[in-house]
């Protein structure tokens, strides 16, 4: 099947196992300081995954992005082939899972219903291959309070170097306000 698409566009009543295999040569360019990650935006329901033969990790869920480092063994100027074993649950487990046995919201294998939803499994955004620096920003919220007119951000900083890195933050108010840095 071809990514992005559900099993069920290919194979219309088929449920369980499917395998998804693709090759591809990384068009980033590779650089120290830099950790290689695969990201999948939307995998129904469990899957494992291989990058030339190496286990790079299993996910469980749908409705959630999620990233795989790869950076220990993708091959930089050469095919890299990567192997999804992927399980769309029914209704009798397979690997010990069920459809019952998910966080399915409302789906059903058959028999569907007004207010069900169908049964569908794959992989059903596009996949990245990302090139994240060692130190980094990585979650931002920012939080507003109505009542004050203030808006708080809080920035998570990641440093996966072996050492100490140095962060230099600026900013700029253009209107009355304060802001902290702690």
């Amino acid at each position: 099947a071809a990514v992005p698409s559900i099993i069920q566009q290919y194979y219309p009543s088929y449920h369980g196992l499917c395998w998804y295999w693709n090759t591809f040569a990384p068009t980033l360019e590779q650089k120290p300081g830099y950790r290689y990650e695969l990201r999948f935006s939307f995998v129904d329901y469990m899957a494992k995954f291989w990058l030339d033969g190496v286990p790079i990790g299993v996910h469980e869920g749908a409705d959630d992005s999620f990233s795989l480092d790869v950076t220990h063994c993708l091959r930089f100027g050469e095919e890299n082939l990567l192997a999804i074993r992927l399980l769309n649950p029914v209704d009798e487990p397979i690997d010990g899972i069920g459809l019952r046995q998910t966080a399915n919201r409302n789906k059903r294998e058959r028999g569907v219903h007004p207010g069900d939803a169908f049964n569908f499994g794959g992989i059903l955004y596009r996949v990245e291959l990302l090139a994240r620096p060692l130190v980094r920003i990585g979650d931002v919220q920012i939080l507003p309070d109505e009542q004050t007119g203030d808006v708080q951000v809080r920035c998570e900083l990641v440093n996966e170097s072996p050492g100490e890195a140095l962060l230099q933050l600026c900013g700029q108010i253009t209107g009355p306000g304060s802001y902290t840095m702690d």
